[in-house]
């Protein structure tokens, strides 16, 4: 998937959340990759439990061996971590 697919593709679901970290320790880069940047799309869970749960999968995956799966993770965790705030 080229950027602009990326960038065009619908935000996934919070029902998804278990999935993506799942695969934060997939063999393959690409799909570590792509699940830290897709729980960053999904922002705050609204579960607390669920929070937990994402955030240390993604302190975890700052560890990875692949420099773009660690990016990902850490905008993950910025986006993740900050309180959602009403405009």
């Amino acid at each position: 998937m080229d950027a602009a697919q990326h960038l065009a593709a619908p935000p996934p679901s919070e029902a998804q959340v278990w999935d993506w970290l799942s695969a934060l320790t997939d063999p393959e880069a690409r799909i570590r990759r792509q699940a830290a940047y897709a729980l960053e799309r999904l922002g705050r869970p609204t579960d607390a439990s669920v929070l937990d749960d994402e955030l240390k999968a993604l302190r975890n995956a700052l560890g990875d061996e692949d420099p773009d799966v660690r990016r990902n993770a850490s905008e993950a965790i910025l986006t993740v971590a900050m309180p959602k705030r009403p405009l």
